[in-house]
């Protein structure tokens, strides 16, 4: 099986970018015109161009929250592999992890935040014991993509 959700971070990066326009246009509106001078709640020019700003920080520290992560998930018959990537602007850095299937041992899909954030976190057999690799944000798949991951390492579970 192979889950690749190039088109999903094609759309979110589209997006983002879409947005920040939006609130860059709206905020030179503001500031260049006086139609919405002491309109909306009483508020000079500068103090809604200030909210405004405001309303778009919260939704870039939300989407840094998130980590939203580029990923390909592949099984075969001898590993699982899970490829990844955050698209946060100061983190590019590539990661994989690698797993034979005899050493698979389980793994645990974890939500935050009222179930927006999601991580997987891979279990696998070492010598010394159970070893647990670093939580990865899974947030960017559908639910059916999750489901499918699930369903797919639910088969290799020992």
């Amino acid at each position: 099986m192979q889950l690749d959700n190039q088109k999903t971070i094609l759309n979110f990066n589209i997006r983002r970018i879409v947005v920040l326009l939006i609130f860059v246009g709206i905020v030179i509106f503001i500031l260049l015109t006086n139609y919405l001078n002491g309109v909306i709640l009483n508020l000079s020019k500068k103090e809604l161009a200030l909210f405004v700003v405001g309303i778009y920080l919260v939704y870039a520290f939300y989407n840094y929250y998130l980590n939203i992560n580029y990923i390909v998930f592949t099984t075969s018959n001898k590993k699982i592999t899970l490829r990844y990537s955050s698209v946060r602007p100061s983190d590019s850095k590539r990661n994989a992890i690698e797993i034979p299937l005899k050493n698979f041992k389980s793994y645990k899909i974890q939500k935050e935040f009222f179930g927006l954030k999601k991580n997987l976190i891979l279990y696998v057999i070492t010598k010394t014991g159970v070893a647990k690799y670093p939580p990865v944000s899974i947030s960017s798949l559908s639910d059916e993509e999750i489901k499918r991951i699930a369903f797919e390492l639910d088969k290799h579970v020992q």
